[in-house]
């Protein structure tokens, strides 16, 4: 059923439901560990982005945007035309 080798745990021997028992609340304990890794993870992420926003100058977050919007415009004659 598993790879894990019918050693003897502490001693005794785990019947087939302790040992399957066992084997789930691994399993489990493992998903949460790497849930709680992804979601910490993330967390950090966005606290470093937070706090290189913090550094930057006053200037750069006021800024108007460096694309320039007006050169995508279509002007009014090119559409009555079509």
């Amino acid at each position: 059923m598993s790879d894990i080798d019918e050693k003897a745990i502490f001693g005794t021997e785990l019947s087939s439901r302790a040992r399957l028992f066992s084997q789930c609340a691994n399993y489990m304990v493992q998903g949460a560990v790497w849930g709680g890794a992804v979601f910490f993870g993330t967390l950090i992420v966005v606290w470093v982005l937070v706090q290189v926003g913090k550094i930057l100058p006053e200037d750069s977050k006021n800024m108007p945007d460096p694309i320039n919007r007006g050169a995508i415009e279509v002007p009014l004659e090119e559409v009555r035309a079509v």
